[in-house]
């Protein structure tokens, strides 16, 4: 299967494994040492940004669960009242290599 691949679908594996591998190894030394560091690694490779159409306390897992807190807590961001064009625009200017 990898031997169909163009130069560029090699290169995203590449990476994809590479953050797999490290994710792996952070597990491993959160279990060992009771510190969880994730979000280091994904605010390293840009964040992760939830996009919501409405405002966030609009949202019912807002009010209901700690599921937005517990996020938020990881280091997830929520960017509220955005439309599909600006949410585009948020991600293509998030993206930056990985290192």
């Amino acid at each position: 299967m990898r031997a169909e691949w163009t130069g560029a679908e090699r290169e995203v594996a590449a990476e994809f494994i590479a953050h797999g591998r490290a994710i792996r190894a952070e597990r491993e030394t959160a279990a060992a040492t009771g510190i969880r560091r994730i979000w280091h690694l994904l605010d390293g490779w840009g964040g992760v940004t939830i996009a919501y159409r409405r405002r966030l306390v609009d949202a019912p897992s807002y009010t209901s669960s700690r599921g937005v807190a517990k996020a938020m807590e990881e280091g997830i961001r929520f960017a509220e009242l955005l439309t599909r064009s600006r949410s585009r625009s948020i991600s293509s200017a998030r993206r930056r290599p990985c290192g």
